[in-house]
Parts: structure tokens; C-alpha cells; sequence
């Protein structure tokens, strides 16, 4: 049955990338960040430009989700599902010794050697820098349960309709809630991907890494000891184009959390846990009628802008080959899906 299951579901994926490569099209897409110094408070915009698959037909299936006017909130499910992450030892191990605690009161997780992934609002909202903001740095969890690694922010990235809640963007601002963090290098000193391991980024589009998704997250909370970092996992209870929701318990604290999965690497025949996406605030569904945790989706364009703007376009774009390259001939693409059901099949029978 589990294989069953399985099987369906990337039917319903095989389905919608075949629509989007048979078409052979590509829009060319722009993306606007503000890249700001927090030590010499300069603020610049910078554009990045790159061509995605024409997605029109699934935008167009994906419902809306009213937003909560209180952003600062998260939300705990009782009962209270969190895990304490022994530092002495699961701390140690990945994918657990990427995360991060951020000075401004949040989470991130390292995505690259000199590269973390968090909130934006954990940077800038209301209009206002966060308080720490211009003496930012990042601290990392030793194995007795101290932050003994603390480097500081040379620049951050933020969207730049977070930033202005552009009119161009619609009340879709709020869908904006992701910034990077690049780590200031030092000489002599491993980088911090290099010394604690960095997640590999991941696509959450349609089917896959969607609805009914197992998910895991890490992160710092504020109700919990300011030295520990708490281990959530849950299901996806319903997604729209650039959200994920679930009950996955979260309190302040955790924003700008790595919300990840495991996911099969088509050129590596093998699982692997990649980020999908970034603990925001709460959302109301109308859809289910009801408050969730909400998470940053990254979707095709989300995906490949923060790429962009670490450098890393290009292999972002071969992890997912089947999808960004419109030349992939069908059956390449087929047999890719077909590799996942025979590992699947050769490990849970």
C-alpha cells in the first residue's frame, strides 16, 4: 500500500512537469533585493535576472490564504510535540549542526559556506530594523550547550517588496518573508559551511514537496532554555503557491527556521534532506477555516533567486535538471522518477 501511495503521488508530479517541458517555453523573470551593510548602515538594489519554466497553469490551480495582522505570533498544538536536540550529541550531527542562532532573536541554518537562510521580518518590519540589527551576528550551539562560535554579518538580502510592501506586489508582500545572511570570512578560520556542513536547497512545486508532505524543522525557541534548539516534525496540511502550512509547533523565536525533507537526488540515486522552505508567522486558511503555522515556499522563482544571489544558479539548476531544463527529453526525465520507485521499493519492500 505504502509503495502504492508513493507511486501516485508522482504521477500527479510526472503529469505537471510533462505539461510544463513539453511546452518548451520560458519566461524570463526579475528580482529585486536590497542589499544592506548592518556596520555601515548602506543600502543598495541590486537586480537578478533568469529564465524559469512558463508556470502559468499552475499558479492558476493554487488558492489564496488570508493573511494574520500579527506576524510575531507562532503558534504550539498541544500537545507540545518539540524535542530537545542534545547538543552533546545529536547537536553534533547533521543536519542538526547547521542551525543558528540569530542576535536579532530568530533562527537560521547555514545553506552555504558563508551564506545563512532566515526571516526577513526577523531583519526588517513595520518599517523599522529589528533591534541588534546593526551589530548582527550570528552564534552556534557547542556540544556542553554554549555558544562559543560568533561570527558577525558583513551584508544582508531582502526582498525588496518586503522591504517597500510594494503596490506592485499586491497584498502578496507577506509571501516575501526570506532574507540572506552573508557571514563575515576571517583568515585562518574554516567557513562555517565547511566546519558545522550547510543544507542543500530544495524545489517545492505542485506535487512535490506539497500537500501531505512529511516535513522536519530545527531552530531556537523563546519559551524553551535560551540554550537549546528544539527538533519539530509534522505533516503538510494544505499549500498554495508560495505557502506551506501545517501544525508543526513553533513558538517566537523559531522564525526564519529551515523547514526541510527528504527527497530523492536523481544524480545521486539516493536520498537527501534539502530546505524547502522558511518559518514565517501564522496564516488563516479559508480553505480549511482554521490558523497554521505558515512557511516561505520556495517555489521555481524563490528557488532560484536566493541561488542566484549566493552564486550557485547553475548547480541549483542541475539539482533539479528535469525540471529547469526545457531540452530534457521526456524519457531522461521519466526513468529519473522511475530510479526513486526502485530505491524506494529496495528499501521498504
Amino acid at each position: 500500500k505504502s509503495v502504492f501511495v508513493f507511486a501516485m503521488r508522482w504521477v500527479v508530479t510526472v503529469a505537471y512537469l510533462s505539461c510544463v517541458i513539453a511546452s518548451g517555453t520560458a519566461e524570463l523573470s526579475e528580482s529585486r533585493w536590497y542589499k544592506i551593510s548592518p556596520r555601515t548602515h548602506h543600502r543598495k538594489l541590486i537586480r537578478v535576472q533568469f529564465e524559469l519554466p512558463l508556470q502559468d497553469s499552475f499558479s492558476q490551480t493554487e488558492p489564496e490564504v488570508q493573511y494574520h495582522r500579527v506576524r510575531e505570533r507562532r503558534k504550539v498544538y498541544l500537545p507540545d510535540d518539540r524535542i530537545a536536540v542534545n547538543p552533546a550529541t545529536f547537536g553534533r550531527q547533521y543536519p542538526f549542526s547547521t542551525v543558528v542562532s540569530v542576535s536579532t532573536g530568530c533562527s537560521g541554518s547555514i545553506v552555504a559556506n558563508s551564506w545563512v537562510l532566515t526571516a526577513a521580518h526577523c531583519l526588517w518590519h513595520n518599517g523599522l530594523y529589528k533591534s541588534g540589527f546593526f551589530f548582527l551576528h550570528i552564534r552556534h550551539l557547542n556540544e556542553r550547550g554554549q555558544f562559543d562560535h560568533v561570527d558577525f554579518i558583513v551584508d544582508t538580502f531582502i526582498p525588496e517588496q518586503w522591504m517597500n510592501r510594494s503596490t506592485e506586489a499586491g497584498d502578496q508582500w507577506a509571501n516575501y518573508d526570506y532574507a540572506l545572511l552573508k557571514i563575515e570570512k576571517r583568515r585562518g578560520v574554516q567557513p562555517w559551511g565547511t566546519r558545522y556542513g550547510k543544507m542543500e536547497l530544495g524545489l517545492s512545486v505542485g506535487a512535490q514537496n506539497g500537500l501531505g508532505r512529511l516535513v522536519e524543522m530545527v531552530g531556537f525557541a523563546d519559551d524553551k532554555p535560551s540554550n537549546s534548539s528544539w527538533y519539530v516534525y509534522c505533516f503538510v496540511i494544505d499549500t498554495t503557491r508560495d505557502l506551506l502550512l501545517f501544525e508543526c509547533d513553533a513558538a517566537t523565536g523559531m522564525s526564519g527556521s529551515m523547514v526541510y525533507t527528504k527527497e530523492f537526488d536523481c544524480n545521486r540515486t539516493t536520498y537527501v534532506r534539502r530546505v524547502i522552505g522558511v518559518l514565517s508567522g501564522i496564516r488563516y486558511s479559508a480553505r480549511q477555516n482554521r490558523e497554521y503555522n505558515a512557511v516561505i515556499r520556495f517555489n521555481p522563482k524563490t528557488y532560484i533567486e536566493i541561488c542566484s544571489i549566493m552564486g550557485e544558479e547553475r548547480r541549483c539548476r542541475d539539482r533539479y535538471f528535469y525540471y529547469f531544463n526545457t531540452a530534457t527529453p521526456q524519457t531522461q526525465r521519466q526513468y529519473c522518477l522511475l530510479d526513486e520507485v526502485k530505491h524506494y521499493r529496495s528499501l521498504y519492500g
